[in-house]
């Protein structure tokens, strides 16, 4: 008879056991889904943001091309040296904009004998500075 109720104990530890079990199991499966819910929402960002660095990386190419184009155009502006070296054989420029395009300008031209030399520092750096180079051009050539 105590073996028997031993035995009975022992079952419905076991039977409690199996409970406490299956519950941890069901909240560990509600936590899996929940990491795969988190981990679904996770790579649709990823992929969000992925898409958008390389569309920002494409309008950073494509813009830093113009920007080197205007950079050509506005070192096309600039008096060659050899037109220089005509007027002032001992002469030297020192030319670093700070930007790739830039407001600081030079020109130079020989009018009625006299040879005159513009060093420009125009408003703005970059591609503001750099249309109102133009401007200044424009206006020196006139």
């Amino acid at each position: 008879f105590r073996d028997n109720r031993i035995q009975q104990q022992a079952n419905r530890d076991l039977e409690q056991q199996k409970l406490e079990i299956e519950e941890q199991k069901n909240a560990l499966e509600e936590q899996k889904s929940k990491i795969e819910i988190q981990n679904e929402s996770i790579n649709r960002k990823n992929d969000t943001l992925e898409a958008t660095f390389k569309e920002i990386e494409r309008k950073n190419k494509d813009i830093t091309a113009s920007i080197n184009y205007a950079k050509r155009i506005q070192e096309s502006m600039l008096p060659r040296s050899s037109n220089v070296a005509e007027l002032l054989p001992e002469h030297f420029i020192i030319f670093r904009p700070r930007d790739i395009v830039s407001g600081d300008y030079y020109w130079m031209e020989e009018r009625d004998g006299k040879i005159i030399i513009v060093a420009l520092d125009c408003t703005g750096h970059g591609v503001p500075g750099a249309f109102m180079t133009m401007l200044g051009d424009s206006y020196l050539n006139q």
